[in-house]
């Protein structure tokens, strides 16, 4: 089988508790149906493919789930968007309002 690598390396993604507390999909909050509370989740993981010096990465590990609902868009009431809410650690030395 031919090697298929683009000669970067893969970087284990550190445990899901990392960015949304201890909860899995059925332990969020909101209306939203648990496929899709498990996607963003899965969402979040991406956030660390680039590895520790990345801005999603590091960014992630402040970032908490709250809540992801399943509402009506507010540009077409006639279709359904997804809400997520997270809270986010704010440390200083992270914004540029320092």
């Amino acid at each position: 089988m031919a090697n298929t690598s683009s000669g970067t390396e893969m970087r284990p993604i550190p445990p899901l508790k990392t960015y949304i507390g201890d909860a899995v999909a059925s332990d969020i909050p909101g209306s939203a149906p648990l496929r899709i509370k498990d996607q963003t989740i899965k969402w979040f993981g991406l956030l660390a493919k680039a590895g520790p010096k990345a801005y999603g990465y590091t960014m992630r590990q402040r970032l908490e789930l709250k809540e992801v609902s399943l509402e009506p868009s507010c540009d077409d009431p006639e279709n359904m968007s997804v809400k997520i809410i997270n809270e986010l650690d704010v440390v200083p030395g992270t914004s540029s309002f320092d």
